[in-house]
């Protein structure tokens, strides 16, 4: 697959997983979001690069068929999460709401192993907004997946 084949396979797949989420591929900040948009959960998938062109499982002979070093680059990925609660929420609210939102991720982390797709698919780190925009919630997962061909 190409790197715009994988990053649709996985919002195709995140969307069959969460169907009461919003899953996008194009972040939009959350200030320019309708209300809608924002209450159920909106999740964006969004390319941050490569993180790793693997040199010692490349074909160093230059063969035609061998692997190139490019072909088994390891992609970096971001998926963001936004929620908007009701004006005057408590932020502890919006707190447990985004780790509704993070909870929803790690499942589908679990889960995606069993996807031959998906099976190199990992999670590596999270953020969360601390509370600073409420009623508006955020996280912010780091993921890399490398090709195992």
């Amino acid at each position: 697959m190409s790197r715009a084949e994988r990053l649709a396979y996985l919002r195709t797949a995140l969307a069959a997983a969460l169907p009461s989420r919003n899953v996008t591929r194009s972040f939009v900040m959350h200030t320019m979001l309708p209300d809608a948009d924002l209450a159920p959960g909106r999740i964006t998938v969004i390319s941050a690069g490569v993180a790793d062109y693997p040199y010692e499982t490349s074909d160093y002979n230059g063969s035609p068929t061998g692997p190139r070093q490019t072909e088994d680059a390891t992609l970096q990925l971001i998926i963001t999460g936004q929620i908007k609660l009701p004006e005057g929420t408590d932020p502890a609210a919006v707190e447990d709401a985004e780790s509704d939102l993070l909870a929803d991720l790690e499942v589908f982390a679990d889960a995606a192993i069993a996807d031959p797709e998906m099976v190199a698919l990992r999670i590596l780190r999270a953020r969360q907004s601390q509370q600073l925009d409420a009623p508006y919630g955020w996280i912010h997962t780091e993921w890399v997946w490398p090709v195992l061909e």
